[in-house]
This record gives structure tokens, C-alpha cells and sequence, in this order.
């Protein structure tokens, strides 16, 4: 049997969702190393609540709480109860500076007649309140708060305690940002879909048998001949005739001229005698000139005849012959047989953490499309029994049906080794942070929660 899909893949989203969901390292935050405190650079404001009427208004102060939600602003609520005195501190930290004004205006329209007085140097204040060396144990209350108006939280809370108990109670509500919870909701939506391939455990059984049978048989017979008869003949004759003649004559003629006789003929002389008689003459008459003149004549005579005959004969005789048989005979045979089951049973865990994360996604919606807050509490006293017993108290009583809060209580006491940084984190109004690295992410002592969830939380008790 074989688990057809990637286990791996199945583990490590199951590891991430019990990171993110469930989150049992909350449970553990006191044995954690917190990370280094970086100090900000906001201010913090401070009113002091003199008195308070006996007729509140839900309505005007969640208006409060939505304007300073918008503005990026932490609000605290400090209960302080000392040598049978009882205190009430509302304070601001931002950069926003009419956050105090518009604080105290709020205060008015929700109980109407009441007393406040701002704090000068909040920082002072709070330096000599969150003094380690006073306390002797510090617990930490982490749940979603209910909604609830019927009865008042905080004024349950106090009589509970009693005021005669030495104590400090810190309420702290630090803004969200928008694109975080967008964020957390993708993870969210990616771990649902991955699971949802994974909520039945699907198997199958595979079997499989093949048979195969092939024969092949081939012949080939091939005849070739061929003939080639060539005959080739061939005849010239030539014929040339020339005859040339040539005749060459060359006369010697001699002019004979007499000074002062006009038209006198020419005498030619062709022989020796009548040459001697030219000289004669010519010794006997001085007045005659003689003059000398060669005559060349030349006749040529060329007779040619020129007779060529060619005779050529060829014969070519070719005759080719091819004969080819090809007989090809094939057989083959294949039988196959293949089975395969397939079943699946419900994988529990899976459908139950799909179900945890349906939840978180409609939860985390509603905080993206609203306004919402990182909240924390915070109690420590003299007495490690008092500190003990406010944190469960108020877990008893905040606690509100929504299944995936966490419900979790932290404790250091005074000889751990980051007992003061934890109060110095306190003093600047910031919760602690820790880093996990196993993880790789940071994880933060709050939980977010709803406007409407921390009105009730610290709705200022009526005294």
C-alpha cells in the first residue's frame, strides 16, 4: 500500500499550523530569552482619573477607542492599589499630539462630570513605578477578552482583589497594522487549501501482470542480369593538290636627252653594240645627257586542290534484367492484467486543524475590516500569591467563548536573569517579544483583538 500524495508536505503545514494556530510556545514565554529592547522614540502621555460618574456611555467611548485606533495610538490602563488607596491612569503613547486632548474630551461625553489631571513627566512616573526591586513576581494574563456589557470587567476585577492588597495592574493595548493581518490571512488560506488535499487518507493497492508473445519470420529472393554489345567503325580520307607559278623579269632601259632639242625620241638599246654606239656618240656630242632606267616585272600563278572524306558507323546494344520476391510474416500477442484499489479513511487531525482554520480566517477578517489591537495584561506585586491570583482571576473573568484563544499565563520572578528587562519593556508600554529559533519568527506576548472586545476590558471601573 502506498500514500499516493507528499507526506512531507502534510507534516511540515501541520507544523506551521500548530506554529501559528494553536501556539504552544505561548505557554512557555517565561523560559524564553526576550529579544533586546529598542527604545522608541514615542511620547508617552499620562492622565490621572480624579473621579468618575455613576452614568457611562458604551457608545462614545468605543467612538474614543476608534479614533485612537486609526491614529497608530498604544493605550494602557494602570490600576493602582497601595496603603488602602485606589488609582486609576489612562496612558497614551504615540506620535499623534492632540491623542491626549482628544482622549479627555472622550472621557467627558462617557461619563459626563468626571475629574482628570495629566501627569507632567510620565516618564519619571513610570520609572519609580515599574521598579523591579518592589516586586517580587510579575504574571502575565494572555486571552481575548469577551464582549460583554452586562457587568463591568475591571470593577469585578477590583473587588475581587480588594483594595487593601498591594498591587499594580497594567491593561495594554498596542495598535495593528492592516498589512500584518492581511498577511497572516494568506498563511492562513494556503495552510486551509494544503490540508484540504489531506483531510481523508487515501490508499492504493496496485497489481499488476503482463504477458507478451511475438513471432517474425522474413524472405527475400533477388535475380539480376544484364547484357552490353557495342560496336563502333569509322573511315576518313584526305586529298590536297597545290601548284604555284612564278615569273619574274627585270629590263634595263637607258634615256638619252639633247640640250636644246625639244621632243627628241627615246632611243632604247637592249644590245652591247648599240651601247658601244651610245658612248660614241655621246664622246662625240657633248651637248647630249644620258639617263639610266631599270623596269621590273612580276607574274605569279597559284593553283590548289583539297579533298577530305570521313566515315563513321557505331552500333550499342544494352539489355538489363532484375527479379525481386519479398515474403514477410509477424505475429505477436500481448496480454495485460492490472488492478489497482483504492480507499480512504478520515484523517481526524486534519479535518480538525481545517476547522480551527476556518475559524482564524473569519476571525482575522473581521479584525482586517475593523478596528483591532494587540492586547496584553499585566500584574505584579510584593506578594508572588497577589500576582498569582490576579492573573487567574482575570483569565477567569475576560476569558469569552471564542475557541482559539489561548488562555495562557506567564510568570517571572524576581531572581530570573530577565526579570528587569521585562519590566523595562513594560516602562516604554511595549510588550515582550521573543525569539524562537527553531522557527525562525518572532513571537510576541498579545493577541489580537476587536474593538468591541477591549472597550469591556478597560472599561474604567465605577468608584
Amino acid at each position: 500500500m502506498y500514500e499516493t500524495r507528499d507526506v512531507n508536505l502534510l507534516q511540515d503545514t501541520l507544523s506551521y499550523y500548530n506554529c501559528l494556530i494553536m501556539n504552544p510556545n505561548l505557554h512557555k514565554l517565561c523560559q524564553l530569552s526576550p529579544m533586546e529592547l529598542r527604545c522608541s522614540n514615542a511620547t508617552i502621555q499620562a492622565l490621572h482619573i480624579k473621579s468618575l460618574s455613576d452614568n457611562p456611555n458604551y457608545i462614545r467611548f468605543s467612538y474614543i477607542l476608534n479614533a485612537l485606533s486609526s491614529l497608530q495610538q498604544t493605550i494602557g490602563v494602570l490600576l493602582i492599589s497601595s496603603n488602602a488607596s485606589f488609582s486609576i491612569y489612562i496612558l497614551i503613547k504615540g506620535n499623534c499630539p492632540f491623542a491626549l486632548s482628544l482622549l479627555e474630551s472622550g472621557l467627558r461625553q462617557s461619563f459626563p462630570g468626571c475629574i482628570t489631571q495629566s501627569i507632567d513627566k510620565p516618564s519619571d512616573f513610570l520609572s519609580s513605578l515599574f521598579n523591579p526591586h518592589c516586586y517580587s513576581c510579575l504574571t502575565s494574563a494572555l486571552t481575548v477578552p469577551n464582549d460583554t456589557y452586562d457587568t463591568l470587567l475591571l470593577k469585578d476585577f477590583t473587588e475581587l482583589i480588594g483594595q487593601k492588597s498591594k498591587y499594580v495592574a497594567l491593561f495594554l493595548a498596542e495598535p495593528t497594522y492592516k498589512s500584518d493581518l492581511r498577511t497572516s490571512l494568506n498563511k492562513f488560506y494556503d495552510m486551509c487549501n494544503t490540508l484540504s488535499n489531506f483531510s481523508l487518507a487515501n490508499y492504493t493497492y496496485y497489481k499488476s501482470e503482463a504477458k507478451s508473445n511475438s513471432n517474425s519470420c522474413a524472405e527475400c529472393n533477388t535475380n539480376a542480369s544484364g547484357a552490353s554489345n557495342t560496336n563502333t567503325s569509322g573511315e576518313s580520307h584526305m586529298c590536297s593538290q597545290n601548284s604555284y607559278t612564278n615569273v619574274s623579269v627585270s629590263t634595263p632601259i637607258t634615256l638619252i636627252t639633247t640640250k636644246g632639242a625639244h621632243n627628241k625620241p627615246l632611243i632604247p638599246s637592249t644590245s652591247t653594240n648599240q651601247l658601244a654606239n651610245k658612248e660614241k656618240c655621246t664622246a662625240d656630242n657633248t651637248n647630249n645627257t644620258l639617263k639610266n632606267l631599270n623596269t621590273t616585272l612580276l607574274f605569279n600563278k597559284a593553283k590548289g586542290t583539297s579533298n577530305t572524306s570521313t566515315t563513321s558507323n557505331a552500333h550499342a546494344q544494352t539489355c538489363n534484367e532484375s527479379k525481386s520476391n519479398t515474403s514477410t510474416h509477424s505475429h505477436s500477442a500481448t496480454n495485460t492484467l492490472y488492478q489497482a484499489q483504492s480507499f480512504g479513511c478520515p484523517n481526524k487531525y486534519v479535518q480538525d486543524a481545517i476547522e480551527a482554520l476556518h475559524i482564524a480566517i473569519t476571525r482575522y477578517k473581521l479584525l482586517s475590516q475593523s478596528g483591532a489591537y494587540h492586547f496584553s495584561s499585566y500584574f505584579f506585586s510584593p506578594s508572588s500569591e497577589i500576582s498569582y491570583n490576579m492573573a487567574y482571576t482575570y483569565l477567569g473573568l475576560a476569558q469569552s467563548s471564542y475557541p482559539l484563544s489561548p488562555n495562557v499565563v506567564n510568570s517571572w520572578f524576581s531572581h530570573d536573569a530577565y526579570y528587569p528587562l521585562i519590566f523595562d519593556y513594560l516602562r516604554q508600554l511595549s510588550s515582550p517579544s521573543f525569539y524562537l529559533s527553531d522557527y525562525k519568527y518572532q513571537l510576541s506576548n498579545s493577541v489580537p483583538i476587536l474593538n468591541s472586545e477591549l472597550i469591556n476590558t478597560i472599561y474604567l471601573p465605577i468608584t
